[in-house]
């Protein structure tokens, strides 16, 4: 229980905008609605908490609550904030995965597309859900690059993994995100577009518009699979080995480093 008050703490200032609190009751973590049902209004949120937390609904009390599961998880390590390196560290590293590039256009589109969207850098990855900072976007795709690496050099030599694009398909996995997040009032805040498209569909628009690459096909795949299922928002499955390399990075980077 080292860290439970103080992410409680921190949980409970973003849940407060929709005045909502959890109260600890010992066991359980119970969700105090000020208003009844404000949570089920919410289904991002409501999501998000389930996915998280493992948020239950206890049918005999009538509310929500965090269980064991959830508890132990907010007990493990702080609620991160930032994001662990500086951000000219990142970007360093960034523009060190994008020299490694092979394919002369592809590089250069991507390039071209960051120098034309420098909020790629300071976005954040989420509200609340997973690398909710700023710069928390930048970290986590290069997470999702080094993991990608660190599981491709454990497979066998015969097995075919394109480099390029598991260097592109980490940095664009998310990148409709820079339309979906602002910052507002020392906070995270949505735009038009996350309820609208969500960061999937528009990731696709956007890849589709700035980058020139003859395996562009492949390279939308893996942007539009990288939640694995229809649920979370991906409209396809992964069938590449590499789209099932980012879908299994992107959820190690969300779920256990962000």
């Amino acid at each position: 229980m080292l860290f439970l008050e103080e992410n409680l703490a921190k949980l409970n200032g973003r849940l407060s905008e929709n005045d909502l609190h959890l109260e600890n009751q010992g066991d359980k973590l119970v969700l105090i609605e000020k208003v009844p049902y404000t949570l089920n209004n919410l289904p991002r949120l409501k999501n998000e908490l389930k996915e998280d937390y493992k948020l239950r609904f206890d049918g005999h009390r009538k509310c929500w609550y965090i269980g064991n599961e959830g508890i132990k998880k907010l007990s493990n390590r702080v609620l991160k904030t930032q994001p662990s390196k500086s951000e000219n560290e990142l970007k360093d590293k960034l523009e060190n995965f994008i020299e490694q590039i092979k394919n002369g256009e592809l590089k250069k589109c991507i390039e071209d597309f960051l120098h034309e969207n420098p909020f790629y850098y300071e976005c954040p990855a989420a509200k609340s859900h997973h690398h909710a900072y700023k710069h928390g976007l930048l970290e986590h795709s290069i997470q999702v690059i080094e993991l990608s690496f660190s599981l491709i050099n454990t497979f066998d030599k015969d097995i075919t993994i394109n480099n390029d694009l598991i260097i592109a398909g980490s940095i664009l996995h998310d990148v409709g995100k820079i339309n979906c997040y602002k910052f507002v009032d020392g906070g995270i805040g949505s735009c038009p577009t996350l309820s609208e498209q969500d960061h999937i569909i528009n990731g696709i628009k956007l890849v589709s518009q700035y980058i020139q690459y003859e395996q562009l096909d492949d390279l939308l795949h893996i942007i539009a699979s990288h939640h694995k299922e229809v649920k979370h928002g991906s409209p396809v499955s992964p069938i590449s080995n590499e789209a099932w390399i980012i879908n299994v990075t992107d959820e190690l980077s969300s779920k256990i480093m962000g």
